[in-house]
């Protein structure tokens, strides 16, 4: 804590900083002035939170300082000391709330025992202050939570009790999705300038940050671009807006977080909501697949690619409309794999399992990267050698032994392990490893994707012994753990 003496008497003031040990107080800088006037410009690098001042001074007096440093100050506790017992002084120190009046001359145990009372006294303020401030971001994280729920009633009930003004005004609402849970902390650091404002809301609930305000110069200034810009992170966010009550608010909000699942499903940086075009409105972006599928599987797998990535630039596309449009691909690469009698397939499901191995992919990008892999499967058996076909219909078969490994596929085929490793690398583009690897993976997604199943079993489904190494291999290959996918599948 920092303390100031301020007296015209040169040897008062100096005899009170250097007589009494202000360190063992808690008080680690001490500043002294000759007046107020000189008070008033020192304050400014050291805000004092302890005042003690002569009543009695030139130029500006004891009184006058006390009253701007209140202003100044709110929370500064201040101790006058007067070689005079003025009635009027007495008064005007006790409507300006000082702690103390000390006489002179001065007692030093005095000063000292009205100093601790003043530290204990700011201590409790600052416990008073902490807590209200932890109830007030309860109640703002509060109020979203409500308000993303649609519980109109209750959150007008909780706006009112924290002063939040929202009848007849514009919304502001902004939502970020995380890509990685553990930007978080830095993330709301840095929004703590605009969670003590009126009128702006901030809460995190799961991989999403939301932002609500009726502050139109806040709310204009999209908030979330320009702290991500300042903190050097890459936000994927979604806004909206709409003039009215709080209804129009919950309506707000719920459409931000659809724009900002849509931000990182086609990673752009920033979507509003209003900008997200119907299904109807995107007929324009059909497209047209081959006759044969395999007839040139090159040709197919850059097919994919060209119409996934002309998705992600397509302005104002939707995420139901991409994943219609890729569903279509998948229908037909499932219709033409029964031609060639192919029993195992990602993709060979019925529409609704079909629908829920689409939507188990966070971004279009991911999506495109599984469905050129389900393709490859289908065309491993059409178009790969005898060798390599055969590999992989022994990995796919024995893809939750735990002991399957490079030597066993080896030495099931009768070839030499190296060769082997050459041979399939030359074929698949990737190695034995990391192919089992990647199977594995997509094997997990799915059985996760059923909300009955436990982690643990998962696990030994794919071939895993030891349950921490599977999940540390599932967040190196999806950038999130086994729990927090399970968490978005529901």
């Amino acid at each position: 804590m920092n303390l100031m003496i301020v007296d015209d008497e040169r040897l008062t003031r100096e005899t009170l900083a250097t007589l009494i040990d202000w360190q063992k107080l808690g008080i680690s800088e001490v500043e002294l002035a000759s007046d107020g006037m000189e008070a008033i410009e020192k304050s400014k690098s050291i805000r004092p939170d302890i005042l003690i001042t002569d009543v009695r001074m030139p130029i500006k007096d004891g009184m006058k300082l006390a009253e701007e440093f209140v202003c100044l100050y709110p929370e500064c506790k201040i101790l006058f000391i007067s070689g005079y017992s003025d009635k009027d002084y007495l008064f005007n120190a006790i409507k300006l709330r000082a702690n103390a009046y000390i006489e002179k001359p001065i007692d030093p145990d005095q000063v000292v025992n009205a100093v601790e009372i003043a530290i204990a006294e700011i201590k409790k303020d600052r416990e008073n202050k902490a807590l209200d401030i932890e109830r007030q971001e309860m109640i703002r994280q509060d109020f979203i939570r409500k308000l993303l729920s649609g519980d109109i009633f209750l959150s007008k009930k909780i706006a009112l009790k924290a002063g939040f003004s929202y009848e007849n005004k514009k919304w502001y609402a902004e939502t970020t999705y995380l890509a990685d849970d553990n930007d978080s902390s830095a993330l709301l650091e840095a929004l703590n300038e605009y969670k003590t404002l009126s009128d702006v809301y901030v809460c995190k609930a799961g991989r999403f940050i939301h932002i609500i305000t009726t502050n139109m110069m806040i709310g204009l200034q999209k908030i979330l671009p320009n702290v991500a810009n300042n903190i050097n992170m890459e936000l994927y966010v979604g806004t909206a807006s709409g003039m009215g009550g709080i209804e129009i608010g919950n309506k707000a909000l719920n459409e931000s977080v659809e724009a900002a699942k849509n931000a990182y499903y086609f990673a752009k940086k920033t979507v509003d909501f209003e900008s997200i075009l119907d299904n109807e409105s995107l007929k324009y972006c059909e497209f047209e697949t081959p006759d044969s599928l395999f007839t040139s599987p090159k040709d197919t797998k850059l097919m994919i690619t060209a119409i996934c990535n002309k998705l992600i630039d397509c302005e104002g596309m939707s995420r139901s409309f991409a994943k219609d449009t890729i569903f279509k691909i998948c229908s037909n690469i499932v219709s033409e794999a029964k031609l060639y009698n192919i029993p195992y397939t990602p993709l060979s499901r019925e529409p609704q399992a079909l629908w829920k191995w689409l939507n188990q992919w966070d971004t279009i990008s991911d999506l495109r990267e599984a469905l050129i892999d389900a393709f490859d499967l289908i065309v491993v058996k059409t178009d790969k050698s005898t060798h390599v076909r055969r590999a992989i219909e022994f990995i796919e078969q024995r893809i939750g032994d735990c002991n399957l490994s490079i030597s066993m596929v080896a030495a099931h085929l009768g070839l030499n392990q190296s060769y082997f490793c050459t041979l399939f690398r030359k074929e698949m583009k990737k190695t034995v490893g990391k192919y089992i690897t990647g199977r594995r993976m997509l094997k997990a997604k799915s059985f996760l994707s059923e909300s009955n199943t436990h982690i643990k079993d998962v696990a030994w489904l794919v071939g895993y012994v030891d349950v921490a190494w599977f999940i540390k291999r599932f967040k190196q290959t999806y950038n999130m753990t086994p729990s927090e996918f399970k968490d978005r599948c529901g």
